[in-house]
């Protein structure tokens, strides 16, 4: 099991990889763990049940999954367990418990903006309207301008309307 990189910015991902490889082909799907740190949001990346091929044989099956800090701090995510069938001698089976091993990782904001309003996308959107009070202005007439910003690439769940003029 891997987690890169292990020191991510507030509500942007780490993708943690769990590999499960046996000495011969599986009878049945990995059981894995439904696992939800507090402060922490998970989703799957890629489809389960994705298998590697390593010298001709198929050996192992590997999971992703983006995990979305929501605060700065330690993070560890410990005691989880993968139950494994797979062939012994066909038509024999066995069943392996797996303990993964404890991860654990940073998260930060990053200095130039921990006293600014803060939010981590991949990238952001810029909108401009301009609206007149007249198709033909003259004095007097009035302008409003509008810059909408938005976020890309990011959880919605994690985005907050803000006021960035109070």
């Amino acid at each position: 099991m891997t987690l890169d990189p292990p020191c991510v910015v507030v509500r942007q991902a780490a993708t943690q990889r769990i590999e499960v490889l046996a000495p011969n082909y599986k009878t049945a799907p990995p059981k894995l763990p439904e696992f939800q740190p507090c402060n922490v949001l998970t989703r799957q990346l890629r489809s389960p049940y994705e298998s590697e091929e390593r010298d001709g044989l198929t050996g192992g099956v590997w999971f992703e999954f983006a995990i979305h800090p929501q605060e700065p701090g330690s993070y560890a995510i410990s005691g989880l367990t993968i139950v494994a069938k797979y062939a012994v001698d066909p038509p024999a089976t066995r069943e392996a418990t797996l303990t993964l091993p404890r991860i654990a990782f940073q998260t930060f904001i990053p200095h130039v903006a921990s006293d600014l309003p803060f939010l981590a996308a991949g990238s952001l959107s810029i909108a401009l309207t301009i609206n007149r009070s007249s198709d033909r202005l003259e004095t007097g007439n009035a302008v409003t301008r509008t810059v909408t910003i938005g976020p890309r690439a990011c959880l919605r769940c994690c985005c907050r309307r803000r006021n960035l003029l109070s």
